[in-house]
């Protein structure tokens, strides 16, 4: 398939993308109202855009084992648009028969063996199934471009992942390799062993330094930032090298998610009467 009209299409939708001049005026409006009168929408039209399964089933899940009774909240935060999870919701008292509630879909299978072990469990394990869905659909494309293009794109995804989650759950959980997504594109089996052996932050960084991510990460306390900075760069030069990929595509939705989390971030600063400059230091 030729993706020129449609990469001419992105590239007029991504110039409309918020900017770093943007992101300042909204972390110093006085309010969420304000937030919404400047970017022109409404409460309803914004949640509409942070809408999807996944993330909104995490929200769900966390909401159901929330003891102060909040799960009524949950329409005034996430906009679900299948009325089948809908309807569940309604009907479903706590996590356990919210889970059995969703046996007709994938995520029966993929939360069900984990629902015993917590909310941080079926989290991980939402996370799991999307990165190896994304790995596996990369690998079935048959036209080369696309297929190199994607998988050169989700192998770095899994491998920065990988490097985040070994840092960040290591210091809880001693066995977590169940926790990791179990590819390895770039990063070896054995270096990431060694990261996961690594006893400090800089002992971490240092041995990080003799794999391909060596300077991705400026700060492992707070990895996200470096993170989207990565995929961006990686989107753009894979963008380059396969023009007529849906790489332009990929980078847009990409850009798109990150500016959608960085508005929650804003709207719950503003919610907490964070100082404006605290905000923007949150953001990605």
């Amino acid at each position: 398939m030729n993706y020129d009209a449609i990469n001419t299409k992105v590239r007029a939708l991504k110039s409309r993308l918020l900017t770093i001049s943007d992101y300042h005026l909204l972390c110093r409006v006085e309010s969420v109202e304000a937030l919404y009168a400047r970017l022109n929408l409404n409460e309803e039209q914004l949640a509409q855009s942070m809408a999807g399964d996944l993330k909104n089933l995490q929200r769900i899940l966390r909401f159901m084992g929330d003891s102060q009774g909040r799960r009524s909240l949950l329409p005034q935060i996430i906009q679900i648009e299948s009325n089948f999870i809908k309807q569940q919701l309604r009907v479903a008292r706590n996590t356990k028969e919210f889970i059995n509630e969703l046996r007709d879909t994938d995520f029966y299978n993929i939360l069900l063996p984990v629902q015993e072990k917590g909310l941080f469990a079926m989290e991980m394990q939402m996370d799991l199934h999307y990165h190896l869905q994304a790995w596996e659909s990369a690998r079935r494309l048959t036209e080369w471009q696309n297929r190199a293009a994607l998988m050169y794109i989700r192998g770095v995804d899994i491998d920065l992942h990988n490097i985040m989650w070994a840092y960040r759950y290591k210091r809880y959980y001693p066995d977590i390799y169940p926790l990791l997504i179990p590819v390895h594109y770039r990063l070896s089996k054995g270096a990431l062993g060694r990261l996961i052996d690594s006893a400090t932050p800089e002992a971490l960084a240092s041995e990080l330094k003799f794999t391909p991510y060596d300077g991705v990460f400026g700060n492992f306390e707070e990895p996200e930032p470096s993170y989207v900075q990565a995929m961006r760069r990686i989107l753009s030069v894979t963008a380059r090298r396969y023009p007529r990929s849906v790489t332009t595509v990929v980078g847009y939705f990409f850009n798109k998610r990150v500016e959608m989390q960085n508005l929650t971030t804003i709207i719950e600063g503003l919610r907490y009467k964070l100082p404006a400059d605290d905000i923007f230091r949150l953001l990605k």
